[in-house]
């Protein structure tokens, strides 16, 4: 009588090179912590731009900001409550029409627009996604 022979299939054990899940959630920090560092920066001048003396500050600009990250992290958004911010912190060109853009008085007394602050951070962007979509990127982001 002969031996049997026993044969098995050699599988390799998984591998993911990346992990969607985390991934995804790299993402979304990465897109609330550069929203953040927008905020930061336009809060910055805050204290610094003097009212003019007709204004009672109120700090509804300052206390009105919203983050939004979509579940995918794909759209990441910072608005801000107070019905006067496009005058104060708006587009520096902006649309046409009164109220779409950042008034030029509030320019010149110190006011830093979503369009300056944009241009100024975008490497900070691109080095916080690209970090967020390594292979090797940790919970630390």
């Amino acid at each position: 009588m002969s031996n049997p022979i026993s044969l098995k299939a050699i599988r390799p054990k998984r591998f993911n090179l990346i992990d969607p899940g985390r991934t995804i959630a790299n993402i979304k920090k990465s897109q609330k912590r550069y929203l953040e560092e927008v905020k930061r920066q336009l809060n910055a001048g805050y204290s610094d731009v003097t009212p003019s003396p007709r204004y009672t500050r109120t700090n509804k600009l300052r206390d009105g900001w919203i983050i939004e990250v979509s579940t995918d992290g794909s759209t990441g958004t910072l608005k801000n409550r107070a019905a006067h911010a496009v005058y104060a912190i708006g587009p520096r060109g902006g649309g046409r029409g009164k109220g779409e853009r950042q008034a030029a008085f509030q320019r010149q007394r110190g006011w830093k627009s979503i369009s300056d602050v944009a241009r100024e951070t975008r490497p900070r962007y691109v080095q916080l996604m690209n970090r967020s979509l390594s292979p090797h990127a940790t919970g630390e982001i």
